[in-house]
Formats: structure tokens, sequence, C-alpha cells
């Protein structure tokens, strides 16, 4: 079944019976039907901002995932349309910021010499000093710290994930990126 908008609007009145049986009643079919109708226009709107086919459908994949996971919370949405728009601008900026760091890092690697095993063991030690530092966060601080670092989620979407206030998803991170330079200098 190729992924196509099955009709050509999807009527505002059946948005939020959508929602509820997403989120309520763990629907599939009113699942794929949300999947189905926003996932062209989602996939060009993200191809827009990444350039990459590939990638703006693994972000679209990623962002109606999310949509499912939220379970009972998918109720609170108010604007669907609005919601899975921002989540996807937001999540392929984030995805192009994350690629254009891997470039930055592919080309520092480059003018590193794989072959001086001294240059090697410094990146090694410095790493393992950063996950040894990590792991001595306080388990909530880690939780957040990891989700908005590595995992790339916005303060709000750490926030609503985790049950807490962007302002102490902000304290959180503050904290641990505090801890984690106060590690790594002792070192």
């Amino acid at each position: 079944m190729p992924l196509a908008n099955k009709t050509k609007r999807l009527p505002v009145e059946e948005i939020p019976l959508l929602l509820s049986a997403i989120g309520r009643d763990r629907d599939q079919q009113a699942y794929k039907r949300v999947f189905y109708f926003y996932y062209q226009d989602l996939v060009r709107y993200s191809f827009s901002i990444v350039r990459d086919y590939s990638i703006a459908e693994d972000v679209v994949a990623d962002v109606l995932l999310k949509l499912w996971l939220l379970e009972g919370k998918a109720m609170e949405i108010q604007n669907l349309s609005f919601y899975l728009f921002r989540a996807v601008k937001n999540s392929s900026l984030n995805e192009l910021t994350k690629l254009q760091r891997q470039d930055s890092l592919d080309q520092n690697y480059e003018v590193m010499d794989p072959q001086n095993p001294e240059q090697l063991t410094i990146s090694k030690e410095f790493v393992a000093n950063i996950e040894h530092a990590i792991e001595l966060l306080p388990p909530k601080c880690k939780t957040v710290f990891l989700l908005v670092r590595e995992q790339q989620l916005s303060y709000a979407e750490a926030a609503d994930l985790l049950g807490i206030s962007i302002n102490t998803v902000n304290r959180h991170v503050q904290l641990a990126l505090s801890k984690l330079y106060e590690l790594i200098n002792k070192k």
C-alpha cells in the first residue's frame, strides 16, 4: 500500500476521535490513518530542511512513532498538524545539526594521524574520562543529560517525557555540565 494521503483532507472533527483511539484505545487502524494521511507531506517538509530523502523518511518515522508512544498524552494535542509539523521541523533541525557535527568530527579525525599511538591513547583516555564522569552523575541528572545531549531531545520533549518542568530539565543539564567539567578537570 503506497504511503499517500487517503483523502484530500482529514476532517477536523475526526482528529480528536483519532487521537483518543490512538491514545486511550491503542487503535492501530486510527494510527495508520494518521500515519498515511500525514506521511508524504511530512517527508517533503523534512526533506526541504535536511536535503536527504532517506534521512527525511527516518525523521518522519521517528516523529510518528513518538506520537504512538505518547499513549494517553496524545489526546492532549490541540492541533495535530501543527504538532506533527513542529516535531518534524525540530527533529530535522536536530538531525541537520548532528550531521554537521559529524562532518566536523570527520574532518578533525582526518587531520589526526591514525598511525600515531600517542594521539589515539589520549583520545581514548579522554572519551573514557567523559564516560566515567557521566556515570558518576546523580541518576535523574544523568537521565536528563543523556536525553538532551545524546538523544538530541529538546528541553520540552525531555520535560514531557520525564513529567518534569522545562526549568527542571535546564537545571539538571546545567548541573550535569558543571559536574562533568569539575570531574574532567580533576584528572
